[in-house]
């Protein structure tokens, strides 16, 4: 992303290599266009296997007293609507969480997908105490 807007030239190259798309990070609040900019990753990357990474964390984990939050429902349907029908091309799902409602959620959502081309699964637990 941060070679397209250099010129038109650098965009048409960056475009062009599918594999510059491959790995998909999506965290809460979502940076710049949001959701909207996992179609052009998942467009740009081509047919290519690609790595989920989904990040549910307090943005601020060392923030006291946000030990319960979780993120906002609509996040979650969002990441859950964008990736919808890219699942084939899944390579790696990796989630990071500081507690578990919204990752429960999100597996949920994908327990029934067919994901040929999966190879790992990983979790990541970063409890708010730890940070303390």
């Amino acid at each position: 992303m941060t070679l397209c807007p250099v010129d038109r030239r650098w965009n048409d190259i960056a475009n062009a290599m599918s594999v510059l798309w491959i790995k998909i990070t999506l965290a809460y609040p979502l940076d710049g266009d949001g959701l909207p900019a996992v179609q052009k990753w998942l467009k740009a990357s081509g047919s290519k296997v690609i790595d989920v990474e989904v990040d549910l964390c307090y943005p601020a984990l060392s923030e006291p007293g946000k030990e319960n939050w979780v993120p906002p429902a609509d996040f979650l349907r969002g990441v859950i609507a964008e990736l919808r029908g890219s699942e084939h091309r899944w390579r790696s799902i990796s989630v990071l969480f500081d507690i578990w409602s919204p990752t429960e959620k999100l597996l949920g959502a994908w327990v029934t997908l067919s994901l040929p081309a999966l190879e790992s699964i990983s979790f990541a637990w970063f409890p708010v105490s730890f940070l303390h």
